[in-house]
């Protein structure tokens, strides 16, 4: 992996702390673009940003092409059954990206990206024996996808129409080798303009899957997948099957057939690490001799004669804010990495960074 383009991005998570002992407490989150793609541009290859060298594959006459200066697109040709697909390897992404997901040094790894296709129904699937299906390639062990493992984000396969997080072992080619690992929301028009977001906690190989409507099918348009705002988290499950295996590729790719003419469009395709940094900043009393906190099933228990609690997710938003008196569970609805803040009334303030499984 690159490690002389790495690109730090310093925000303050907790601007909200206000100033502690004359000095804001800036425990901060590094973000670090490992890669991203606008396709803002006339050919497929080179491109992105670090630059990689896409290769494209097709089993049929329908040719992937940049469409507008600004997407990537891939099309079908009627009465054809085939694929296309668009394939770049890892190996130019950033520090702190690493081959093995488990072993990437970061808090998480978040894929966001624009995605949609003009098929107006369920797709059937994107494995070979289907007609219509298409693939976000995440990682894969293989660009030959025939024979690879990895991960995706589809559509295409059984009810619900949604687009879907699935593992691969084996090839994504066969229906029998991909197991879906979490849904999407339900669409009720398959042809609306979607963003999607996908967050893995390398240390619990958890992975959350959220997606947004961004426009109709007629008269939609793309909104900017890095806005957090209007995201539905659709689940989280825990899966570790390929994160200590080394993966190569990334890419997209489309199967079809029939007679129908549809497309598959992918914009604004976007890799990014996030890592809090409590050392940067920070002036205040980390071990209050009066807080005491140990973790319980889906969350903390804290004890303590009386303290504000926050917990802030790692955008900075707050998640919960409780005032705590002698004792307190604090349930969290959904795994991941918070930042704990902890207030008691002497003035002491404490900052921790917690995981809850």
């Amino acid at each position: 992996m690159k490690t002389n383009l790495r690109n730090k991005t310093m925000f303050a998570l907790l601007m909200a702390f206000g100033i502690i002992t004359g000095v804001v407490a800036a425990g901060s989150v590094i973000e670090t673009t490992v890669f991203s793609d606008n396709f803002n541009r006339v050919d497929i290859s080179p491109g992105g940003s670090p630059e990689v060298t896409y290769t494209t594959t097709v089993t049929g006459t329908a040719v992937p092409i940049i469409q507008d200066g600004d997407l990537l697109r891939l099309p079908n040709v009627s009465d054809e059954n085939a694929r296309s697909q668009v394939m770049a390897g890892l190996a130019d992404y950033n520090s702190p990206f690493n081959s093995k997901l488990n072993s990437i040094e970061a808090d998480s790894l978040v894929w966001r990206f624009n995605i949609r296709q003009n098929y107006n129904g369920r797709l059937t699937g994107i494995d070979d024996a289907s007609s219509r299906g298409i693939g976000v390639v995440l990682v894969a062990s293989s660009s030959d996808l025939s024979v690879a493992n990895g991960y995706a984000i589809i559509n295409g396969g059984a009810s619900p129409i949604d687009y879907r997080l699935v593992k691969f072992s084996n090839g994504l080619t066969n229906g029998d080798n991909i197991t879906i690992l979490q849904h999407g929301q339900t669409l009720t028009d398959n042809r609306v303009y979607m963003s999607v977001k996908l967050v893995y906690l390398p240390s619990s190989n958890t992975w959350k899957l959220y997606d947004r409507i961004d426009g109709p099918a007629s008269g939609g348009s793309f909104s900017e997948p890095l806005t957090n705002t209007g995201y539905v988290l659709a689940g989280s499950v825990v899966d570790n099957t390929h994160t200590s295996s080394d993966m190569s590729c990334f890419g997209f790719t489309h199967k079809y057939s029939g007679k129908t003419t549809f497309n598959f469009w992918v914009d604004n395709f976007s890799v990014k690490t996030y890592e809090t940094d409590m050392s940067v900043g920070i002036s205040v009393n980390k071990n209050q001799s009066s807080v005491n906190w140990n973790y319980i099933h889906g969350g903390i228990q804290i004890t303590a004669p009386a303290a504000l609690l926050t917990l802030y997710d790692l955008t900075g938003s707050v998640v919960k804010s409780v005032q705590v008196k002698n004792q307190a569970d604090i349930h969290i609805a959904n795994p991941g990495i918070y930042v704990m803040k902890v207030q008691s009334p002497n003035g002491e303030t404490s900052i921790e960074k917690i995981l809850v499984k």
